[in-house]
């Protein structure tokens, strides 16, 4: 009788069994013999560090989960393995080896949260309000707000979704809708940067984003600098100053699907009779702390203190606005204080100019939430420089026993109202937080309305209510 086996011979057992730890060793001895895996160059953080070894720890799970990681981060040859990985996902496969990054056309790649777009129109209006009563604040104390939001890439660059574009609806419509309620919102300093970079796409030579990162190129930063410095001063920008030289970027959302392509472009420049002093221009993050800069020379400078708030898409407006800028302070979104408005307001009443750069997809969550209560603090940190009117408060509101008040407000108030109450500095923090201040609308209703406190700047506290419209009267 023939007997039929499925068994592997001795000689093939031998074998699979070399391969496997020939496999296992030709990583070890590359290591030994110092050859990198090019982890720096693909990833955004260090490799794990190598932990203390030990005969006890050896049964330790965490231990050998580091060890596995820390062996993997330093495998040789993982960059391009990771990068062939990655073409054949989506070469082949059609799909992005990266959820957070989508696949357009013809090679260009696309933050996915970016299109996505946030979907609250409610916040959108709220964060658009917000501006509003910022910028007319700033004016009432002679100051000035520029407001620059860099639009996503595929609000320029729509036809390049592809397979994408489907997801971009609910974010187009988003758009649409802030940048409407920007336009209407009647701000002095606003620079429309949609029309602006729609137009420069249809006359540069060269893309104004760049296809596999998420930023625009240096001709759009060359663009939304030269319209900031116009909104200054119209009769400083000169063309005949600029500068250009080759360009090569690996795009960020190259790396994050691990693509080790790079980009050629064009840096663009400015060379002016200036000296500026003050920290280096930042190189792919924007600063972890404020810059004060100063600028001196022989060409024409903007004399007025100028504020910049910035993110990453401001990174390269600071190797260029500054040459224009006597004195600027530039401070990353990512380096303000989230809850110590107090730090916020007071780099505002330090500067008479103050530019606010974000890009699209920040806009709503920094002026919406995060925002809340900012400008109370604003009122109450420049009140001195703002017109105001006196309405009388007794002085039984300067002691902790003060009683209800009644105060009927003139027809002639303006629209943004806030009720300011100065304290002494006798009077115990905790009693001014039981301020109940409440308003009272046409409908003859009485409502609560949130009031903030924080130290006057002549000492003492001061509670500061933001009123809603049409209010006739408030009582404390």
């Amino acid at each position: 009788m023939l007997r039929h086996t499925l068994g592997m011979s001795r000689l093939g057992k031998t074998f699979v069994v070399a391969a496997f730890i020939t496999w296992l060793a030709i990583p070890l001895v590359l290591i030994g013999l110092g050859v990198e895996s090019g982890f720096a160059a693909l990833e955004k953080r260090s490799a794990t560090s190598l932990p203390e070894l030990s005969i006890g720890g050896l049964t330790d799970p965490e231990l050998t989960s580091r060890l596995a990681a820390s062996f993997g981060d330093r495998v040789p040859l993982r960059v391009e393995a990771l990068a062939l990985k990655a073409w054949l996902d989506i070469n082949v496969l059609g799909d992005s080896p990266n959820p957070s990054v989508l696949l357009g056309a013809e090679g260009w790649l696309f933050h996915r949260q970016s299109v996505l777009g946030p979907r609250r129109p409610a916040a959108a209006r709220q964060s658009v309000e917000t501006i509003r009563r910022v910028s007319r604040i700033l004016q009432a104390s002679g100051r000035r707000l520029v407001l620059v939001v860099a639009p996503n890439k595929d609000a320029i660059y729509p036809e390049r979704l592809g397979p994408s574009e489907p997801l971009a609806q609910p974010g187009l419509e988003s758009r649409q809708r802030i940048r409407a309620l920007l336009q209407s919102a009647e701000l002095p300093g606003y620079i429309d940067l949609w029309q602006a970079l729609e137009r420069l796409k249809a006359t540069a030579d060269g893309e104004v984003y760049w296809p596999q990162d998420t930023h625009w190129t240096s001709r759009s930063v060359l663009e939304a600098s030269r319209l900031i410095v116009d909104v200054l001063d119209p009769t400083l920008w000169d063309e005949g100053v600029i500068t250009a030289q080759p360009d090569l970027r690996r795009g960020d959302l190259a790396q994050r699907v691990g693509l080790p392509t790079w980009e050629r472009g064009i840096r663009y420049g400015v060379r002016r009779n200036v000296r500026v002093e003050g920290a280096a221009v930042p190189a792919s993050e924007p600063m972890a702390k404020p810059s004060r800069l100063s600028t001196t020379g022989e060409d024409a400078l903007f004399g007025s203190r100028v504020l910049v708030i910035y993110d990453s898409f401001g990174n390269e407006l600071f190797g260029i606005l500054p040459s224009y800028l006597a004195e600027s302070t530039w401070i990353a979104w990512s380096g303000l204080p989230k809850e110590r408005l107090t730090s916020i307001v007071d780099e505002f009443a330090r500067a008479e100019i103050i530019v606010l750069e974000t890009v699209e997809r920040a806009f709503i969550g920094r002026f919406s939430k995060r925002a809340r209560g900012f400008t109370a603090h604003l009122v109450g940190r420049l009140l001195d420089e703002l017109p105001v009117i006196d309405l009388g408060l007794p002085p039984s509101l300067a002691s902790n026993g003060w009683s209800l008040v009644v105060i009927d407000l003139p027809a002639t108030v303006a629209d943004d109202r806030y009720l300011v109450v100065d304290l002494e500095p006798s009077v115990d923090e905790a009693a001014v937080r039981q301020i109940r201040i409440e308003a009272k609308g046409i409908d003859g209703i009485w409502r609560h309305v949130p009031r903030r406190v924080l130290i006057s700047p002549r000492g003492g506290w001061r509670a500061v209510a933001e009123l809603p419209p049409a209010t006739t009267a408030v009582r404390i």
